[in-house]
């Protein structure tokens, strides 16, 4: 099953590999110094001395949100910089837009995995990352990251996110007209959709509140943490599925109102309150339009329907 949500959004600097935790261990003489915000864009100034060759890490401001654990999706702002001549290669705070990551599990930089578990929600940390926590003596080229580059990054932690977290609003009396998808799943678990038989899907986009949460309205610009189940009006089965992912559940952040996601999927989270579960059936001309999405299972001129639990907004 290919994602739909990689469909969507140009990724990041892509960071492969590695696993772990540990505390902070920075030998203070020979790091960086940052300044600047949590949550804003930091100012990097590096000594004029050769770096640690240990794997260092430093927490520059404290937080107080809950420990980022090993498993979860940890969602950050971060700056990452060579530092052998301050070069920046990856920047979240120009992109205004946070990104998330699986945290300990060898879905990014050892450097990463082994530090920014059990870090508090809240925190800004200052990592020195040697090559061998890093991309190892390959580099990454694309980047312009050499095989002996040690780097360095500056993190803002926004969140941890359990893999099979779920809506925990309150239900919401449900749809009797029997022309809308059906919608089942006590709060906090996986939703389970069904597409009625024989009826024909509307033409217009249908938005319908599952579960009511109780937290803050999602607006254009923000990173949306979710789970979602997909499908279409005709498919007897999902096309994608978060919580059936390859290797366990995986929640997803993606900026909306930003034109990186299809029009009807902007529409559906923008207005909605965290913790909501939402209906969205979305047709052609704000899915795939004319030419569907054929490796995916989307057909041409096909209405997508999707499920969104709705974990958190940066």
């Amino acid at each position: 099953m290919r994602r739909l949500a990689a469909l969507l959004i140009v990724p990041l600097l892509v960071l492969t590999a590695g696993c772990g935790n540990d505390s902070d261990s920075a030998s203070s003489s020979a790091l960086p110094t940052v300044t600047g915000k949590f949550g804003e864009k930091p100012t990097v100034t590096l000594p004029k001395a050769t770096p640690s060759k240990t794997l260092e890490a430093k927490t520059l401001i404290e937080g107080s949100g809950p420990e980022v654990k090993k498993g979860q999706l940890l969602v950050a702002h971060y700056l990452g910089e060579t530092y052998r001549d301050g070069r920046v290669f990856d920047d979240s705070y120009s992109r205004k837009a946070p990104a998330g990551f699986p945290i300990g599990v060898g879905k990014v930089i050892p450097g990463w995995d082994e530090k920014l578990v059990g870090v508090k929600g809240g925190s800004r940390v200052l990592l020195t990352i040697p090559p061998d926590k890093g991309y190892g003596a390959q580099g990454q080229p694309n980047a312009g990251i050499k095989g002996d580059d040690t780097l360095v990054f500056v993190v803002d932690i926004l969140g941890g996110y359990d893999p099979a977290a779920g809506a925990k609003g309150t239900p919401v009396p449900p749809d009797t007209s029997g022309t809308l998808p059906t919608v089942t799943g006590e709060p906090g678990k996986e939703p389970t959709v069904t597409v009625p038989a024989g009826k024909a899907p509307p033409k217009q986009l249908v938005k319908r509140t599952v579960i009511q949460g109780d937290g803050p309205v999602i607006t254009k610009g923000q990173v949306v943490v979710h789970q979602y189940v997909a499908t279409t009006w005709t498919a007897k089965k999902p096309l994608d599925n978060t919580w059936k992912r390859d290797g366990g559940p995986a929640p997803v952040a993606l900026p909306v109102g930003t034109g990186q996601l299809l029009p009807g999927w902007d529409e559906a989270l923008i207005g909605a309150k965290v913790g909501s579960r939402i209906l969205a059936v979305i047709p052609p001309d704000k899915g795939f339009g004319k030419a569907g999405k054929p490796d995916v299972g989307v057909k041409p001129n096909e209405t997508l329907v999707f499920v969104f639990d709705i974990l958190g907004a940066h």
